[in-house]
């Protein structure tokens, strides 16, 4: 691949927010720390980026939610784990583990489904089969997760229900 890139044809993006494939190339983005202050196109000429009122990292495709506030600490994964599951559907998906003090917090996100993610607790840190059933996420989890994924789960007593 090093000596042929064209073979792989998807540009593979790393930065501290993470790894993806970007396809649409305007995937890049969500992996960007600051949005750029220029407008930014396609190959083709397709806009995928254009500050709002020219402000420079005016962030027109995120909500107040998904944005750090002042003082805000943005938290990082204690573990994010890569699953292949070897059974006939093959699920492929990437776990995301969380500690913050008594609390403990998983969630999944399959490949295939690269734009939504379940989250699962608050469960105890010490005992993972306690499970806080009333108690409400964390909100640094919570904006962790939407600033990376168009849709967040959780699994309530009547299926997966939208979060944000």
């Amino acid at each position: 691949m090093l000596e042929h890139p064209i073979l792989v044809n998807r540009p593979i993006v790393a930065t501290p927010k993470g790894v993806r494939l970007c396809r649409p190339s305007e995937r890049v983005l969500e992996l960007l720390d600051r949005r750029p202050a220029e407008a930014v196109y396609k190959e083709d000429g397709e806009l995928i980026w254009k500050p709002l009122n020219d402000t420079p990292n005016t962030m027109d495709r995120m909500t107040a939610f998904e944005m750090l506030a002042p003082g805000d600490e943005e938290i990082q994964p204690s573990a994010i784990i890569h699953e292949i599951e070897d059974l006939p559907e093959g699920y492929n998906y990437v776990v995301y583990e969380f500690v913050l003090g008594d609390h403990y917090y998983w969630a999944r996100s399959y490949l295939d489904q690269n734009d939504e993610v379940s989250i699962f607790g608050p469960m105890s840190q010490y005992d993972r089969s306690i499970v806080y059933r009333n108690a409400s996420i964390d909100e640094r989890v919570l904006k962790y997760f939407a600033r990376r994924f168009k849709s967040v789960r959780r699994l309530s007593q009547s299926g997966y229900e939208e979060v944000r």
